[in-house]
């Protein structure tokens, strides 16, 4: 509000204050007037303070002196109104853009959510807290806070305890030299948690400063961690917390400054002694210092120490779960953690139903069914009779269980046809003398129908249907950055032959045999098993150049497959590029599966003219008058061969390592998956390392681009056990004794492979 705004507003109150206080209604016609008198004098805005002159030799005015000090009073109070008025206006605006701010990351959120959601595909799992779609609030025992996006641990204490200290026993003595001290109310009255009493004492001493010390004993020892004081008395007062078991070793909790309330929080420890430092460099009066607490309370504090999130299922597409991997963004301060689990579930296949002589009786509480069809209730209604009809009890609430019970009559002979949601489950007898129940158990969660039929060649009578959520423990496994498991299997399929296929844009493909089953996932099409890569190109150097795989990277080649073997052929063919020239430089790669590391002796014979290098796994190997050790790791090591043909010589490169002993192929990784259309009309010229699989839900089949002239191979997954849902859980704890720090969840992604 402007200043102009605020003094007319006053000027108004004060004028209609002045009238109701004589008595008298304030009129239109008299405020008017009197507000504008007051405006040929004052200029709305400006201060109501004017200096005012004093001749020389004049006496002062007491009443000018006053109006003086009033004026002044009112330009400050002005002021104060003025500013406060725009502070609030600032913090009203500024909750307004906060609150616009939280809605449009709401909404932000949402967007990339769904952005993430298109481009990772359907196996991808993530939260990041905007709102419950995805958290099971009924079993999820930590703070999601929609607020910050995150999950926290409620810092609501929790069994906390006070001590009392009602009957302990405290002394106050003073800790600076050359001074007095005298109680001016009592101790006690720092213990009675009354806020209309305190304990003040007063020291006296120089002006450089007192201090004193408050000793408590407890009586007895326990453990604390909260001790909190309200200081009465005046000005600044330094502070310092010494717990001890024994009175004689002290261990130090803090030292402050502080001048009303002052809390420490610090970690679970055992007590008995408590002491209490004052200190205060300056006087409060004269040379008198006043220390004192209106309050002083011992806790041991306890807080929500462990709080678990757990997700709402999540439905896995294909039902095949080989590699979970896991990503958060949390934030994890000392003395806390957080740990990730996740846990499957298999497809719900239901049990056969269960004929049971005698009566179930932890089912008669379940929920009751509405009940439909065509029977009569027996003597008293409390029992279903059917002879010729059928009874429906339709269930509202989800459940897995189902239970029928038949009564106990000498007119129960009846044999019952059991439906559940128009499925079929059997023909079962009754009894005449006993309860006797049917129980079909592991259903689908949901709400159930049940239809129980007779066949007209006796009664049934049915005592109840009840319905129960019969859930098995979830079985979760922990998880750090990536869980593996066994729940898949790989199969391999080796094509040897194929046969052309025509595709609808005139491309030549090939169809690869045999046909593959239904359910694969995974698919990589492995080229060159038991074969080797020969890659060719032309370059100019001096006889005795040793290649380098930096020079072989700067050339055009051309790649064939050949057969495995100890001679590197080196045949002087035309240039792909330049038909002038004939290829000189080669490169042979191919790729050795080692199931557990090995060394391998090695030696070369080359032909005159012929100049190589050896590269396994990119390190360039040292080779002495021929020979060479290769360390070969694990899996698969790629081996290099670069050879220089400086003759008109065919010939190449031997050596004494018989690859046919050897499980390798020509290629490391699988080639390129394409749909159908982009490999019949659309695979570039020259490109014959992409493939299409096609087909129906009982077989596929594998299409290739230029399969000649390699072998291929396709590495498949199958489930073994399909998995249907998962479930993700982040427990979320703190040390005892940690006061209210806690860990926070930002957001996570599961990604299934």
């Amino acid at each position: 509000m402007a200043l102009d705004n605020i003094q007319l507003n006053k000027v108004l109150t004060q004028i209609i204050m002045d009238s109701l206080r004589k008595g008298v209604y304030p009129k239109a016609e008299s405020v008017s007037y009197k507000l504008a008198s007051w405006l040929k004098t004052h200029v709305p805005g400006l201060p109501l303070f004017k200096f005012r002159p004093l001749p020389r030799r004049a006496l002062s005015s007491s009443r000018d002196y006053n109006e003086a000090f009033n004026d002044i009073n009112d330009d400050l109070d002005t002021l104060f109104t003025a500013v406060r008025s725009g502070f609030n206006s600032i913090a009203h605006n500024f909750t307004f853009l906060l609150s616009l701010r939280r809605y449009l990351t709401g909404k932000v959120q949402v967007v990339e959510d769904l952005l993430m959601r298109r481009s990772q595909g359907d196996n991808v799992f993530y939260d990041t807290f905007n709102d419950f779609s995805k958290v099971d609030l009924r079993s999820t025992t930590a703070l999601v806070d929609l607020n910050s996006g995150a999950v926290v641990l409620d810092n609501a204490e929790s069994d906390s305890v006070r001590v009392n200290l009602l009957n302990c026993n405290a002394v106050f003595e003073v800790t600076t030299p050359y001074t007095t001290h005298q109680a001016l109310r009592p101790l006690i009255n720092a213990f009675d948690d009354n806020a209309n009493t305190a304990w003040l004492e007063a020291v006296e001493a120089g002006p450089d400063g007192a201090g004193g010390s408050l000793v408590v004993d407890l009586g007895f020892e326990t453990s604390i961690n909260k001790v909190s004081i309200n200081l009465f008395g005046q000005g600044q007062v330094q502070l310092k917390l010494e717990i001890s078991v024994d009175g004689q070793t002290w261990q130090q909790i803090g030292t402050t400054w502080a001048a009303f309330t002052y809390t420490w929080d610090f970690s679970l420890a055992q007590a008995r002694y408590i002491r209490l430092s004052f200190y205060k460099n300056t006087p409060d009066v004269s040379n008198t210092y006043y220390f004192g607490a209106q309050n002083i309370a011992v806790y041991k504090k306890g807080y929500l120490e462990k709080g678990e999130l757990i997700s709402r299922p999540f439905k896995i597409s294909d039902g095949i779960v080989n590699t979970i991997e896991l990503t958060t963004e949390a934030e994890v301060p000392g003395m806390t953690s957080i740990d990730y689990y996740v846990a499957l579930s298999m497809p719900i296949t239901t049990h056969e139903a269960q004929y049971f002589e005698g009566p179930t009786l932890e089912v008669i509480q379940a929920e009751n069914a509405d009940i439909y069809g065509y029977y009569d209730l027996a003597p008293g209604g409390k029992v279903v009779w059917l002879n010729n009809g059928f009874i429906e009890a339709r269930f509202n609430s989800p459940a897995t269980t189902i239970y029928i019970q038949f009564n106990a009559s000498d007119h129960n002979d009846g044999d019952a046809d059991v439906y559940i949601d128009d499925v079929f489950y059997g023909t079962f007898p009754t009894r005449q003398w006993g309860n006797n129940y049917i129980r079909i158990s592991n259903l689908m969660e949901k709400a159930h129908t049940v239809r129980l039929k007779t066949r007209g060649n006796g009664d049934l009578h049915v005592d109840f249907f009840a319905a129960t959520p019969e859930t098995g423990e979830l079985i979760w496994e922990k998880i750090d950055k990536q869980l593996e498991l066994g729940n898949i299997k790989t199969r391999e399929c080796q094509f040897t032959a194929c046969e052309p296929y025509q595709s609808p844009a005139g491309l030549q493909l090939y169809r690869l045999q045999p046909a593959i089953p239904g359910l694969i996932t995974n698919p990589q099409l492995m080229r060159g098993l038991s074969r080797c890569t020969r890659s060719r190109a032309y370059f100019e150097a001096p006889a005795d150049y040793i290649p380098t795989i930096e020079d072989w990277r700067a050339l055009k080649s051309t790649t064939d497959y050949i057969s495995p073997g100890s001679l590197f052929a080196t045949p002087r063919l035309p240039n792909a590029f330049d038909s002038s020239k004939l290829d000189n430089f080669y490169c042979f790669r191919f790729y050795v599966d080692c199931v557990q590391p090995v060394n391998k002796h090695v030696f070369f014979n080359s032909f005159k003219g012929i100049t190589y290098s050896l590269y396994i796994n990119s390190q360039l190997v040292s080779t002495v008058n021929g020979e060479f050790y290769a360390t070969l790791k694990q899996g698969l090591n790629e081996i290099v061969v670069l050879v220089y043909n400086s003759t008109n010589s065919s010939q190449g490169l031997t050596w004494n390592w018989n690859l046919s002993y050897e499980k390798f192929q020509a290629e490391a990784g699988p080639m390129e998956l394409v749909d159908y259309f982009a490999l019949a009309y659309a695979t570039p010229p020259g490109n014959n390392n992409r493939y299409a699989i096609v087909g129906t839900n009982e077989k596929y089949i594998v299409l290739n681009y230029r399969a000649e002239p390699s072998d291929l191979k396709l590495v498949y997954s199958v489930p073994q056990t399909p998995i249907e849902y998962l479930r993700f859980k982040a427990v979320l704890a703190r040390e005892p004794g940690s006061g209210g720090i806690t860990p926070k969840l930002n957001s996570y992604t599961l990604k299934i492979s």
